[in-house]
């Protein structure tokens, strides 16, 4: 919201590129691609193939997040029961309790988040269901108020072509997948 209105920040990364990002905002080149993908406990088998599927089940859901199209119009028309929290780990944790069945998340993130908000041993009892949704790349932000945001944009889009063709950017990713960048590796 501070990029948006121009105010204390002049960008924000990073974020799916969405027609109403693009009305207040320039977009840079991809950054990383993502996906959702589905947590649950490794106690709790879980199979899907449509979003009807998941009727039935209780899904957590972090406020102010879009999970895609189909899955927004189904909760928006009351077909899934989500239960809203204020943060991803919140919902891990109503996850590891049993007040929720299913969370979305990207599986990287997700499971550094895990990892960052759990004990070893709690860690190991979550897991994924390998099936992916609402793929997407997420990009750097640039406030359309900020007076020098299309040079800023160039510099940072040379900048990400250089560290992708210099193979930095699947090294950082790596590193987040192996748990390299978590508070206890620091």
């Amino acid at each position: 919201m501070l990029a948006e209105k121009g105010q204390e920040w002049d960008a924000s990364a990073v974020w799916w590129p969405t027609d109403e990002t693009k009305e207040d905002f320039l977009i840079s080149e991809p950054v990383v691609n993502t996906s959702f993908v589905f947590f649950h406990l490794k106690s709790n088998s879980f199979q899907w193939k449509t979003f009807e599927n998941l009727q039935g089940f209780k899904i957590g859901f972090t406020r102010g997040y879009d999970y895609g199209k189909e899955f927004m119009t189904l909760m928006n028309k009351g077909n899934l029961i989500v239960d809203i929290a204020n943060s991803d780990e919140v919902n891990y944790k109503k996850l590891l309790k049993g007040r929720i069945f299913l969370f979305p998340n990207d599986p990287i993130v997700g499971y550094a988040q895990i990892r960052n908000t759990f004990s070893l041993e709690e860690t190991k009892l979550f897991t994924h269901h390998p099936k992916e949704f609402e793929k997407n790349t997420l990009n750097l932000i640039i406030s359309k108020k900020c007076k020098n945001g299309i040079l800023f944009l160039e510099k940072f889009n040379a900048g990400i072509r250089k560290l992708k063709a210099n193979g930095t950017i699947d090294q950082m990713y790596k590193n987040l997948e192996a748990g390299k960048y978590d508070k206890q590796n620091k």
